[in-house]
């Protein structure tokens, strides 16, 4: 999480993600993670 906090364009999920699961930092991470992957699997679809 600490690369996806300093990323330019994934710290805004970071905060996003923060503020609806602070108490779970596992989920926060899994859910930071999942954004991404989805993300780079939709970029290589197009």
């Amino acid at each position: 999480m600490a690369w996806a906090q300093e990323h330019p364009k994934w710290r805004f999920n970071v905060a996003e993600v923060s503020d609806g699961v602070c108490a779970k930092p596992v989920e926060a991470a899994i859910a930071i993670l999942s954004d991404i992957v989805a993300e780079c699997l939709d970029d290589d679809a197009s």
